[in-house]
């Protein structure tokens, strides 16, 4: 008899052990999800109401390395898209 409750004590242990490592589990996935949408949020959202839609500004600060190079290749990509934007319209 007293082996029974032994191990009907030891089994219920076991199971709320189990039990709360599950709920630590499901608390942490919940705690990642939530940082991964607050990271993903665009920087800034404008909408009209009237017309019912929104512009989603998502801005980047680029690191101090290279950025005259990549301003100058930013720059010359953009002329390079104005230049034929106006080619294709006949301007």
């Amino acid at each position: 008899m007293q082996i029974i409750i032994i191990l009907i004590t030891i089994l219920i242990i076991i199971i709320i052990y189990i039990f709360f490592k599950i709920i630590i589990i499901i608390t942490i996935i919940i705690i990642i999800i939530i940082i991964i949408i607050i990271i993903n949020r665009p920087d800034i959202v404008v909408k009209d109401k009237k017309e019912r839609t929104s512009l989603l500004i998502d801005m980047s600060i680029p690191t101090e390395r290279n950025t005259s190079s990549k301003t100058r290749n930013s720059q010359s990509t953009c002329t390079k898209i104005l230049k034929l934007k106006s080619r294709k319209h006949g301007e």
